[in-house]
């Protein structure tokens, strides 16, 4: 069982969610759509436990996806600071890659952040995971401190973040930045990723390239990748959901003050179509979004190769394997 989890069964367990979690849950969901005229924040610790397992468990999923596209840089992230980590979300998905682990949670709301030090203490993980109550603007820390920072779902909620990844830059080593797979989403990926590359980081994935966007332009596309996550019976009851899945859509960035490797392909930036004996998809690629036809016969060994391909892999017509 992966650690997110347990983390979510040892919630269910201990609050036995009901229909007022639930329903309060429902008007944060609904405020989180009109977030500059509605309050957003969570008011109770109950409902910081639904949250993680009503939204943590989708987040996690989108992790697994991220962690598993770039696994050799996961596994050798050792200390970790997470702008807004909420319950924890990212160590309990990080720690299924990686168990030697220093986590630094800093969030102002403090339910969440209980929440959070329950899942530690059950997991027997108090001594690796701070958790700090504080607003990241004010946070400080020794330069180059951290070997990844983290802002997921930050910008969304809070454009003014944008602040705390330029002072990032001087702290961490690395840095993971996700956002929702909308329009929105990409253009705050967009704004990150300029920054970041002003700073001198490179660009470690989704892109497999340092030139501007081939998207950024688009009044119809953006860039956006999708994980398919499986719901527990009491994800469903919170959500008020009937399906027991969802694709939650998303977008990432990772860049780092290492020097990048060498061309390693194209990314697919489109969901794979098998027509007949074609196999057709998008990639990125500096100048352009490419589309990609191969056919069962004159590309064998590549139809072959990339029939199981998925959104986020990378195509190499050197018909090297990526996943």
């Amino acid at each position: 069982m992966h650690h997110s989890q347990l983390a979510a069964q040892f919630l269910i367990d201990t609050y036995r969610f009901n229909q007022e979690d639930k329903n309060r849950l429902t008007h944060i969901f609904e405020a989180y759509k009109n977030p500059e005229k509605t309050q957003t924040q969570i008011p109770d610790q109950r409902t910081a436990a639904a949250y993680m397992i009503a939204r943590g468990l989708s987040i996690s999923g989108v992790m697994q996806h991220i962690f598993e596209q770039e696994p050799a840089f996961f596994s050798k992230i050792k200390n970790v600071i997470d702008f807004g980590g909420g319950p924890g979300t990212f160590l309990w998905s990080l720690l299924d890659h990686t168990q030697d682990v220093h986590y630094s949670n800093i969030d102002m709301n403090k339910h969440l952040l209980n929440v959070f030090k329950e899942i530690a203490n059950h997991l027997n993980l108090a001594k690796q995971a701070q958790a700090v109550q504080q607003d990241y603007f004010q946070f400080k820390a020794i330069e180059n401190q951290y070997d990844l920072a983290v802002f997921s779902y930050t910008l969304c909620e809070n454009p003014g973040a944008i602040k705390a990844i330029d002072k990032a830059t001087h702290i961490s080593e690395n840095i993971l930045i996700i956002e929702p797979g909308t329009p929105l989403g990409f253009k705050n990926i967009l704004q990150s990723r300029a920054l970041l590359i002003d700073k001198v980081f490179s660009v470690l994935a989704p892109c497999s390239h340092m030139q501007t966007c081939p998207l950024q332009e688009s009044e119809s596309d953006w860039c956006h990748f999708v994980a398919r996550n499986m719901r527990t019976k009491t994800q469903m009851f919170l959500k008020n959901a009937e399906r027991g899945y969802e694709d939650e859509k998303f977008i990432y960035l990772i860049a780092t003050k290492s020097e990048k490797k060498g061309n390693e392909g194209q990314r697919i930036i489109s969901r794979p179509q098998l027509n007949g004996h074609i196999l057709h998809f998008d990639t990125c690629t500096p100048s352009e979004k490419t589309a990609v036809k191969l056919y069962k016969k004159s590309d064998k060994a590549l139809f072959k190769e990339y029939k199981k391909a998925k959104r986020g892999d990378i195509f190499s017509e050197s018909g090297d394997k990526p996943f």
